[in-house]
């Protein structure tokens, strides 16, 4: 089950390492990895075009130098996939090794990882096998002495086609529904028509929420029937506080000013 979660995280054919690049951390935790994280993907169906949540992890401090990643779908702690995640610096460049917390100590396994952030938006690249790097490391600092002799080589062996992350404070209406907006020709409210680019812009204030809010969060509001081209139409109820698409039932928070 652990390994089946590191494949529906990062994919098949990853290398499997006996040990660590480096057995103890040696860098101090990157803020701006910490936090929740969750990747998209397209759904079509017969009714809409849309890019849904699908892998969803979060990134906690582990001390003062390591991760503890969940890997899962639900809230709560113990449902979700945990991991111990820290960083190896070679030659000024910073590797991630994961190590599932659950397996057994006598058959450890080591993922590796690289990663790359630019606001809001993370990608991660595993170390592919590709029928490149064969050459195993049974013996402790032999992966990291490979490395340092051969770092071109070997950051050549990671997957430039790896998973993409959003923050969930990121997942705005506009990001969700970026597929069909261009399909959108009038907005009503109350049977009169709106303008309809004011009326998408203030829709793009609202990040999606993973459940339902309270009920108090979202009466009384106003409802905006939304027409496509293809003569589809579709509602969206609209309080100062949330957003309800009824269209493929998502629901929808105020975005915080900083």
């Amino acid at each position: 089950m652990l390994f089946f979660g590191v494949v529906f995280f990062i994919g098949c054919d990853e290398y499997i390492s006996k040990f660590p690049i480096t057995e103890r951390p040696n860098s101090e935790i990157s803020s701006e990895l910490l936090g929740r994280w969750v990747s998209i993907g397209i759904c079509n169906e017969s009714y809409t075009i849309c890019n849904y949540p699908t892998t969803k992890i979060e990134l906690l401090e582990w001390g003062n130098m390591e991760y503890l990643l969940l890997l899962g779908d639900d809230r709560a702690v113990d449902s979700k996939i945990p991991y111990k995640l820290w960083s190896s610096k070679i030659n000024k460049i910073n590797y991630l090794n994961l190590y599932p917390l659950q397996q057994e100590r006598r058959d450890s396994k080591y993922f590796i990882l690289k990663y790359r952030i630019k606001d809001d938006f993370l990608e991660v690249k595993p170390l592919r096998l590709r029928n490149k790097l064969v050459k195993r490391f049974d013996i402790k600092l032999d992966f990291k002495n490979y490395i340092k002799e051969n770092q071109i080589e070997f950051d050549g062996f990671f997957d430039e086609g790896g998973p993409v992350f959003y923050r969930w404070e990121s997942l705005n209406w506009k990001l969700i529904n970026e597929l069909s907006i261009s399909n959108i020709i009038s907005i009503k409210n109350d049977g009169k028509l709106v303008d309809k680019d004011s009326m998408l812009n203030e829709f793009d204030k609202y990040h999606l929420l993973e459940s339902k809010p309270s009920k108090q969060d979202y009466k009384p509001s106003t409802s905006y029937l939304i027409e496509s081209m293809d003569g589809d139409t579709f509602k969206i109820l609209k309080t100062n506080n949330t957003l309800y698409d009824i269209r493929d039932d998502k629901w929808y928070a105020k975005i915080r000013e900083n």
